[in-house]
């Protein structure tokens, strides 16, 4: 099933705007990057597609972790992510489609 990623997504009471940067990877050491104070959230564009759709899942749970307060550690976050990707992507068959943030 082909899902389609949002130019923007609303969790809790802030809407925040995805973005594909290219070369974030590079400029900080970072697939992705969340500025809770701009209500962004950024994916490195040169991402391989399992890679940057990964990263969303990555980024949407630190905001799900900043606005409840959960206080999750960035491992968690990850065993989260990597959980999450295994039920979604090799279970569902879920598929990210980026072409309305590209």
């Amino acid at each position: 099933m082909k899902v389609k990623i949002p130019k923007e997504i609303k969790i809790g009471a802030w809407k925040y705007g995805v973005d594909l940067v290219r070369g974030l990877k590079i400029k900080d050491g970072y697939w992705g990057d969340t500025r809770h104070t701009r209500h962004t959230l950024a994916i490195d564009k040169d991402l391989p597609n399992l890679e940057r759709d990964s990263t969303l899942i990555h980024e949407v749970l630190h905001i799900i972790d900043q606005q409840f307060v959960l206080k999750l550690s960035e491992e968690d976050i990850t065993r989260l992510e990597n959980g999450l990707a295994e039920f979604l992507f090799n279970n569902l068959r879920i598929e990210f489609v980026w072409n309305e943030v590209e």
